[in-house]
C-alpha cells in the first residue's frame, strides 16, 4: 500500500476548531519547489499553521515543484496513495465541504475516493488528458474524532497532487435532557450456545454501566461497559446509563444458557510410535479456545494457546483443556513414546527443480525434512514476492523480501545456498549468525534465521538474490536437564557418598550449598557416570570460577581444593542444558580458606588436616597434601 499520510498537530487543531464561530476554509498546497526527495517523505505546514506529512512508499520518484507534488513516474508508479488527517475528539465542528485536485501523465489512471470516518463523501477518476477536481459541498458531518481521508487506488504511471481544501463550521449545540436505558444486542432468553452481548444507549456520549450475576461470569457490582462480553452460563445482566447527572432507568435481562463444554480431542491416540507424530487438537464446542502444555524435550512454559498442529518429535506428555469465556473443560492427557533419536541432528537439503514448482509462481513454504522448514515473505516489498522460475530453476528473492530457515530440533549451525546468482548487487543480511561475502554460506547457532534482501548502498537498481537449492545442518535436541540428577563426587571413584551431595535443579541452574569442601571433586550422574571434571584452581574465590568441565572425555581435570574454616559455607552453581561440553560454575558465599599459598621445594610436601591446620607428622586419616604448588587429598 503506497500511503500519503497527512496529519495535524493535535494541539493546534484542537485550539483552532474550538475557537471558530463562522465557516473556515483551510487549503494545503503541495507544490513548493522543494528539492527532490528520495524515499518519498516530506513535511508541510499550511498558512493556518497545520502540520502535514506527505509520504509515498514503493517508489523513489517524489519530485515537488512549484505547482504540484509528483508522486511516482512512468516507470516507477505509486500503486496506491492515501492522504488522511484525524480531527481531535473534542472539536465542536462539522465538515461542510471538501475538494481535492489531482492530475496525471500520459497513461495515468486511478480511482479517487474521499471519506470522513466510514462515510463516503465523493468519488472520481484520474485520467491522462486533464487535471481532475473531486469535491462535495452541502455537508453537515460531525468531525470530532473522525479521519478525513483521500485515497487513490488502481494507479498506473505517476500522479500530480495539487491541493486539498475543506471547510468546517461550528456545530449546533446539543441539549441532552434524557438518557435511554441500555439495550443489549442479544435479547434475553434461552440459548444453547455462548452469547456475546453488546450494550448501546442514546445519546452515545452517555456512559453505560452493567453487572453480571451468573454461573461462570460475574462482576463485583456495577462496572463501566467498555467492550462486548461473553456469557457461557445462566446469567442475570443489569444495566443503566448516565450522562453527567442524568441517569437512565436500570434494566434487567436474564439469559438461560445451557452449553456442554467439551474437552479437546487429539488426532493421535496415546501410544508408542516409530516416527514423529503431527497432533491436531479439536473441540466440539463452538468458539472454545484450546490450551495445551508439553513435557519432555519440547516442554512448554505452562499452558499455551493452541494455534496449529503440534509436531511430537520425542517422548512427551500432552495435556490440554478448552476454555469458553470464564469456563474451563475437563483436562485431557495424552502420552507419546517416540522411538526416534532426536539428539543426533542431521542435514536437510532440497533442490528446487525437484519439487514440481510451477514457473513464475510465488513460493511461501517448503519443508526440507520433517524438522526443518524454509518460508518466504514479501516483507516490505508490496510489488514483488519470492517466486520460482524455470529459467535458472531458481527461487528469486527480491529487494525487501525475507526468507526464514527454522528448526524444530536443535540449533541450526550451517546453511549452504546452492547455485547462487546475485542480480543488481543485492545485500543479504541475517538476523543472527554470519553470512559470508558471496552469500552462499551462513554459520551460527540458532533455531531460526531470517534473511533480508536489500539494495547495496547508493544503488538505484533493485537487487535480487537467486538460489537453486539449500542445505541445512542442524543439531539434535538436548537432553532435558530437569530429568538429570547430578552429584558432587569428592573422589574420582568415590560414588558411595552420592546421596549426600545431590545438586538441586531449578530454572535450568544446578546449585549445591557446601560446607568444608576438601580436596578433589568431580560431578557425576545417578548412574555413577562421571559427567564433569573440575579445572584446578589454587583456592576457592567469591568471584565466578570457570571449571570448563569436559564431557565424554577419559581425562578429567580434577580440582585441587582446601578445607574451609569451621562453619563457613558457600554455594556451587552452574547452568547446564543437558548437552553442552562445558560449564561455567559460580562460587558464591563469604568464606576464607584454612590454607594459604605455599612456597615449597618440589621435593618437599606439606600436610594439612581437614580443618586446614598444618600437620607436621600425619597419622591415620585423610589429609590435604600440598607439593610444588599443587594440593591433593591423601590417606594415611
Amino acid at each position: 500500500m503506497r500511503k500519503l499520510l497527512l496529519s495535524f498537530v493535535a494541539m493546534v487543531c484542537a485550539f483552532a476548531f474550538q475557537a471558530i464561530a463562522q465557516e473556515t476554509t483551510v487549503t494545503t498546497k503541495f507544490g513548493k519547489n522543494d528539492v527532490n526527495v528520495t524515499g518519498a517523505t516530506k513535511t508541510y505546514t499550511d498558512d493556518a499553521g497545520y502540520g502535514w506529512t506527505l509520504t509515498v512508499t514503493g517508489t523513489t520518484s517524489f519530485t515537488p515543484n512549484a505547482a504540484y507534488a509528483q508522486l511516482g513516474s512512468s516507470n516507477k508508479p505509486a500503486s496506491s496513495i492515501t492522504t488522511t488527517t484525524t480531527f481531535p475528539a473534542d472539536v465542536a465542528t462539522n465538515l461542510t465541504s471538501v475538494e481535492v485536485k489531482m492530475g496525471g501523465f500520459s497513461g495515468t489512471a486511478g480511482n479517487i475516493k474521499i471519506t470522513l470516518g466510514s462515510t463516503e463523501i465523493a468519488t472520481g477518476k484520474l485520467n491522462a488528458t486533464s487535471d481532475v477536481t473531486v469535491s462535495k459541498d452541502g455537508l453537515d458531518l460531525p468531525m470530532a474524532g473522525e479521519a478525513l481521508t483521500v485515497s487513490v487506488t488502481g494507479i498506473s504511471k505517476g500522479v500530480k497532487l495539487y491541493y486539498i481544501t475543506y471547510t468546517f463550521k461550528e456545530a449546533a449545540p446539543v441539549v441532552i435532557d434524557k438518557v435511554e436505558t441500555p439495550v443489549p444486542s442479544v435479547e434475553a432468553g434461552s440459548y444453547t450456545e455462548a452469547q456475546t452481548i453488546s450494550l448501546t444507549t442514546d445519546p452515545a456520549v452517555a456512559t453505560i454501566y452493567y453487572s453480571l450475576d451468573g454461573e461462570y461470569e460475574s462482576t463485583d457490582g456495577f462496572v463501566e461497559y467498555t467492550e462486548p462480553f461473553t456469557l457461557t452460563g445462566n446469567t442475570v445482566v443489569k444495566t443503566y446509563a448516565q450522562y453527567e447527572d442524568i441517569k437512565s432507568e436500570t434494566a434487567e435481562y436474564t439469559y438461560d444458557i445451557n452449553i456442554t463444554l467439551n474437552a479437546p480431542v487429539a488426532s493421535v491416540e496415546s501410544g508408542e510410535y516409530d516416527a514423529a507424530q503431527l497432533v491436531e487438537l479439536t473441540c466440539a464446542t463452538p468458539d472454545a479456545v484450546i490450551y495445551y502444555s508439553l513435557t519432555g524435550k519440547q516442554a512448554t512454559e505452562g499452558f499455551i494457546e493452541y494455534t496449529h498442529p503440534i509436531n511430537i518429535l520425542s517422548d512427551a506428555t500432552l495435556t490440554a483443556y478448552a476454555q469458553l469465556g470464564a469456563r474451563k473443560s475437563d483436562t485431557v492427557e495424552y502420552t507419546y513414546t517416540i522411538n526416534i533419536d532426536v539428539t543426533q541432528g542431521g542435514e536437510a537439503d532440497v533442490t528446487f527443480s525437484n519439487l514440481g514448482l510451477k514457473n513464475d509462481t510465488a513460493v511461501t513454504s517448503i519443508d526440507l525434512d520433517e524438522f526443518v522448514t524454509l518460508t518466504f515473505s514479501k516483507g516490505a516489498n508490496e510489488s514483488n514476492e519470492p517466486k520460482y522460475y524455470d529459467n535458472g530453476t531458481n527461487i528469486r528473492v527480491y529487494k525487501d523480501n525475507t526468507f526464514t530457515v527454522a528448526s524444530k530440533l536443535g540449533n541450526i549451525v550451517k546453511i549452504e545456498f546452492m547455485g547462487v546468482t546475485l542480480q543488481n548487487t543485492p545485500v543479504v543480511s541475517a538476523s543472527v549468525g554470519t553470512i559470508n561475502g558471496t552469500y552462499d554460506t551462513w554459520t551460527g547457532a540458532d533455531k531460526e534465521v531470517t534473511f533480508t534482501v536489500s539494495n547495496a548502498a547508493g544503488s538505484t537498481k533493485n537487487g535480487q538474490f537467486r538460489f537453486t537449492g539449500i542445505k541445512v545442518t542442524y543439531e539434535g535436541l538436548a537432553d532435558d536437564p530437569a530429568t538429570t540428577v547430578l552429584y558432587l563426587l569428592t573422589e574420582a571413584n568415590e560414588f558411595e557418598a552420592l546421596e549426600g551431595f545431590a545438586f538441586t535443579h531449578e530454572d535450568g541452574v544446578y546449585s549445591l550449598e557446601v560446607t568444608k569442601l576438601v580436596g578433589n571433586f568431580l560431578i557425576g550422574s545417578a548412574d555413577k557416570e562421571i559427567v564433569f571434571g573440575a579445572s584446578p584452581v589454587a583456592t576457592m574465590a567469591a568471584e565466578p570460577v570457570n571449571f570448563n568441565g569436559v564431557l565424554g572425555s577419559e581425562t578429567y581435570f580434577v580440582g585441587d581444593y582446601v578445607a574451609e574454616k569451621e562453619g563457613d559455607t558457600f554455594t556451587l552453581a552452574f547452568p547446564w542444558d543437558g548437552k553442552s561440553d562445558t560449564i561455567n560454575m559460580a562460587v558464591t558465599g563469604n568464606f576464607t580458606t584454612g590454607i594459604t599459598a605455599i612456597e615449597a621445594d618440589a621435593a618437599e610436601a606439606v600436610y594439612y588436616n581437614l580443618q586446614g591446620i598444618r600437620v607436621a607428622e600425619p597419622q591415620s586419616g585423610i589429609y590435604v597434601k600440598v607439593q610444588s604448588g599443587k594440593a591433593t587429598k591423601v590417606a594415611f
